[in-house]
């Protein structure tokens, strides 16, 4: 007669929270809070991860310094083929902290508007998208809790005298003429 313990030799799923929970507390303690926000947030809900991502996002706001990469939100950057990648954004600035960010790459390839016309931003199609479809496949509730509606006024622009249009409020846009040589 024989007798034994079976012994599994696969973690268990509490095993691998508290694995990627100690990770990110590490990564935390490194104080690499964006990349433990991406994994606090996958954890949301166990032991204290939602405290942490509060805190990362508070530290990320407070530390960020031109030339930083971050990462915030998820989007499919390579036209299906694995399912949404983490975004990465370049911070431009951060004035008492709220950060101007612009996407390290290409995030997807969209024409300015769906017709050859004069229109200015206001009115264009890719701003209706960035705003609604892009903003809710990208920004889960929480993330959206954070991103700030920014008030763009919108000056012609001069090089190709083309009217600038009436002032918007969007939660994701281009940069200005202006924002564009000052930042990039």
């Amino acid at each position: 007669e024989w007798t034994g313990i079976l012994v599994s030799n696969h973690a268990s799923a509490d095993d691998m929270m508290s694995a990627e929970y100690a990770k990110a507390e590490q990564l935390f303690s490194e104080q690499k809070y964006s990349e433990a926000l991406s994994v606090f947030r996958q954890l949301a809900g166990y032991k204290e991860s939602n405290e942490y991502i509060d805190k990362c996002i508070v530290l990320i706001r407070q530390n960020a310094q031109r030339g930083d990469v971050i990462t915030f939100g998820k989007y499919e950057q390579n036209w299906g083929t694995n399912g949404k990648e983490d975004i990465e954004w370049v911070v431009l600035d951060n004035s008492n902290n709220e950060l101007l960010l612009i996407s390290k790459d290409y995030l997807d390839f969209r024409p300015y508007h769906s017709s050859k016309t004069n229109i200015t931003w206001e009115n264009s199609s890719i701003r209706k998208w960035l705003n609604s479809e892009f903003y809710d496949a990208a920004f889960d509730q929480e993330e959206k809790s954070i991103i700030l509606l920014s008030h763009n006024i919108n000056d012609d622009n001069k090089t190709f005298g083309t009217d600038g249009g009436n002032a918007t409020d969007d939660y994701v846009f281009f940069l200005s003429v202006d924002e564009a040589n000052k930042y990039v």
